[in-house]
Parts: structure tokens; C-alpha cells; sequence
């Protein structure tokens, strides 16, 4: 079994405010003095600013009702240092909760504009991504029809030179053709003149 003293301090606070109220319950506040008494003690070597506010009111009204008027003044100044203490830290507490507050707000507009901008960034460089490969596709488009305009250029080029070959080579072979033909409109003329110059003779030598 422990000794008392090696109970640790806030297991003995919790015993004292504890047994203290149900003394109280019960109405027997004379014997609920001590047990605050010891309980007070331990709140303030345990720096627990809200069990010493709790314990000290109800020590506080233990004296009254027994008539210990002076204990209860000299507690009196002691138990609104540590009700203005208790209602320091609770409005530090609530600044500190309202300054959370503020910067968490503040760190959520924060995250919901980087995830804005972040938004706008992605669509702007899919934007560019679309402007860049519309442009690729624009002058793939006018190169392709560059190299076609091109190619059908010199396929046009190619046929006019082989149309003027082949006109070429037909005109000269008209030429050789009207010129055999003169040749031979030339000899038949020859031999028609030499049957004529003969049939001429002829008669004459008939007609001696």
C-alpha cells in the first residue's frame, strides 16, 4: 500500500474537491471546511487556476454558513484574482481560438486561391498548347500544299515540255512527210511532162 504522501498531487486535488462536495450534498459543511482546505492547497501547488476558483466559492460558503465571517473575507480577495485569472485565460484561450480561426480561414482563402491560379495556369498552358499545335497544324497544312503546288508545277511543266516535244516531233515529221510528197508530185510531174514530150513525138513522126 502507498503512503499518502507518495499519491501524486492531482489524484489528492481530485479527492478533496470530490469528497468536499459530497460533504456538502449532504450537509455537513463543518467537515467539508478541512477537506477544502487541503483541496485548495493542492489546486494552487498544482497551478489548476479552475478547481482553485471552484474549491475556494465553495470553501467560501462553508465559512458563511458557519458563521466564520472573517476566514471568508480574507478569502474572498484571493477568489476574485483567481475568477479574473480564470476569465484571463479564458479570453486568451478565446483570442487564441479566434486567431486560429483567422489564420485558418485565411490559410483556406490562400489554398483555395493557389488552386485558382494553379486552375487558370493549367488552362492558360493548355490554351498555349492549343495555339501552338494549331499553328504546327497551320503550317503543316501550308507546306503540305506548298510541296503539292510545287509538284504539280513541275508535273505541268513536264507535260507542256513533253506536249511541245511531241508537237516538235510531229511537226517534223509533217515536214518530211509534205516533203516526200513534193518530191513525188515533182517526179509525177516530170513523168508526165517527159510522156507528153514523148506522145509529141510520136505524132509528129506520125503525122510525116
Amino acid at each position: 500500500r502507498k503512503r499518502y504522501d507518495e499519491v501524486p498531487g492531482y489524484m489528492q486535488l481530485f479527492w478533496h474537491e470530490s469528497y468536499g462536495k459530497a460533504l456538502m450534498m449532504s450537509n455537513r459543511k463543518r467537515e467539508a471546511i478541512p477537506v477544502f482546505e487541503k483541496g485548495l492547497a493542492f489546486a494552487r501547488k498544482e497551478e489548476d487556476k479552475h478547481r482553485e476558483q471552484d474549491i475556494s466559492r465553495q470553501l467560501m460558503e462553508c465559512y458563511l454558513h458557519e458563521g466564520r465571517i472573517a476566514e471568508a473575507r480574507a478569502l474572498h480577495p484571493h477568489y476574485e484574482a483567481i475568477s479574473a485569472a480564470v476569465a484571463a485565460d479564458a479570453k486568451i484561450r478565446e483570442l487564441a481560438l479566434a486567431n486560429i480561426h483567422y489564420e485558418t480561414e485565411k490559410k483556406e482563402q490562400r489554398n483555395v486561391l493557389l488552386a485558382t491560379e494553379l486552375a487558370l495556369s493549367k488552362n492558360a498552358n493548355r490554351f498555349n498548347i492549343f495555339c501552338a499545335v494549331a499553328v504546327i497544324l497551320l503550317l503543316l497544312m501550308f507546306a503540305g500544299w506548298l510541296l503539292a503546288r510545287q509538284r504539280a508545277l513541275r508535273l505541268k511543266n513536264e507535260i507542256a515540255g513533253k506536249e511541245s516535244e511531241i508537237a516538235a516531233k510531229e511537226a517534223a515529221i509533217s515536214r518530211e512527210r509534205l516533203s516526200e510528197k513534193e518530191k513525188q508530185l515533182r517526179r509525177l510531174i516530170a513523168n508526165r511532162k517527159e510522156l507528153s514530150d514523148r506522145n509529141e513525138e510520136l505524132l509528129r513522126q506520125l503525122a510525116k
